[in-house]
């Protein structure tokens, strides 16, 4: 499906224990700016877990923004604080269900992600395992 560069610009509240990293420097919600080929968006995304805590997928609510430097600076006075930024290039293939993604993240490295996205209620721990399988 072709090659992409992708930066994405993570935010926190620190006066919100839901918008902010825990303990383990982990987060469960966030709030991300991105730039994807010359298109910019706002994403707002809350993660789902098993009775193990263990995660099972995000809910992504997100749309395109016009100006992505404003929607920063309104961030900044609004209180929220930038956590991390992440340059990356995804080279991203189609196979049946999946969209699979290689990834070079700067300073990082090396990742592969596979997803199966839909709208439909499906059993997620059996599509993980048919995911891991695969």
């Amino acid at each position: 499906m072709g090659n992409k560069e992708t930066v994405d610009t993570y935010y926190y509240d620190p006066f919100r224990n839901n918008l902010k990293p825990n303990s383990s420097n982990q987060i469960n919600e966030c709030l991300r700016l991105r730039t994807k080929d010359n298109i910019n968006s706002i994403t707002y995304k809350v993660d789902q877990f098993d009775e193990n805590e263990k995660w099972l997928y995000s809910d992504e609510y997100e749309t395109t923004v016009e100006d992505i430097f404003m929607v920063a600076k309104i961030f900044n006075k609004l209180g929220f604080r930038k956590l991390l930024t992440i340059h990356n290039n995804k080279r991203t293939y189609k196979y049946n269900d999946y969209e699979i993604v290689f990834e070079v993240v700067k300073d990082l490295g090396y990742f592969i992600e596979v997803e199966y996205c839909t709208d439909e209620n499906i059993d997620i721990k059996a599509k993980k395992d048919e995911i891991q399988k695969f």
